[in-house]
Formats: C-alpha cells, structure tokens, sequence
C-alpha cells in the first residue's frame, strides 16, 4: 500500500538512505529531507554514478550497476566484503539496510532482499501495486515502511512490505 507521497526537490534522484532522521537523497549532490520533502540538510560523498549507497551506521555499501556487485566498506572506504546479485531481475542502482538485511533496487518493477552476507531472500513486484517501470529505482527503509522512488519520475512512494528478519517460507510475491 502506497502511505504517502511528495515531490522530490531534485531529480534525476539516484538513490535514497534513511538515517534514522530524515531521508537522504542523492542525484549527484546527497540531500537531506524530511517526511513531507523539505530540505535539512546536505552532504557532498563520493559513489559510483547509478549506483546504490547506503549507511548503517556502521558500515558503508556500495552497489555497482555493472557488475552487479555489492560491496561492504569501513568508515574510512577500505572494502570488507562484497558479493553478486542475481542481474536477471535485481541490478543493484540502489540499496538501503533494515538493520538485518539490503534491499536492493534495480531497473524494472523488482525490489529484492538480500543478507549481508549476500544470501537471496526474497523479491517483491512494484507493479502489483500499480507502480510500473522500466527505469532504475531507488530505495530506502525508514524503520517501518520501504521508500520507493523511480528515476524518471518525481514521486517518491512509501510502501508497506513484508518484513523478514531471515528468508520467509513463502513463495516470492
């Protein structure tokens, strides 16, 4: 379900992070938003263009568009750990972390689930929702709620998906 919506004040927006205070929005230059979309705060962080970003409060990941691997760096970018993601249906441009697990967005109507350590979980349709695209999308999870945008659009939608805190024993929606 679609719980709220506004319009981002950039665009094109390549990825999305939540902090625990606001959303972080990046299309270049990152951003820091509120839950209506006014403007906190900013920062200027380097990442690989199309790619995914996100703190977790420890750790920094860093998605790769086209190798289809992501990667975990310390604070300060020396890489620890990264693995591959299935290319068919989950491209990581971008990622965000629930406090267990990474979702991961990609071109097309997919958001998939992985461990940190790189394990599948599970994926979920946006078309289901009436969300459709071809186009990448960004992600990011809020605590409670996965925030989905596409980057050929300015709406930025929050969903309410099902969370797991290890692989669920139902088939992939």
């Amino acid at each position: 379900a679609v719980i709220s919506t506004f319009v981002a004040p950039g665009f094109p927006d390549l990825d999305l992070s939540w902090d625990g205070t606001g959303l972080w929005i990046n299309n270049g230059k990152q951003y820091k938003v509120d839950t209506l979309g006014n403007k906190l705060d900013s920062l200027n962080a380097s990442h690989w263009s199309f790619s995914g970003f996100e703190w977790d409060v420890k750790f920094f990941w860093i998605s790769d568009y086209n190798s289809s691997l992501v990667y975990k760096h310390s604070r300060n970018g020396t890489p620890l750990l990264n693995f591959g993601v299935d290319i068919s249906n989950s491209r990581p441009n971008s990622l965000s972390y629930d406090g267990v697990n990474l979702w991961i967005g990609s071109p097309g109507n997919y958001v998939s689930k992985y461990t940190t350590s790189g394990q599948f979980l599970n994926r979920y349709n946006v078309s289901s929702l009436g969300i459709s695209s071809t186009s990448s999308s960004v992600v990011a999870w809020d605590g409670q709620s996965l925030w989905f945008a596409k980057t050929d659009q300015f709406t930025v939608y929050r969903l309410n998906v099902p969370y797991y805190h290890t692989a669920p024993s139902v088939p992939v929606l």
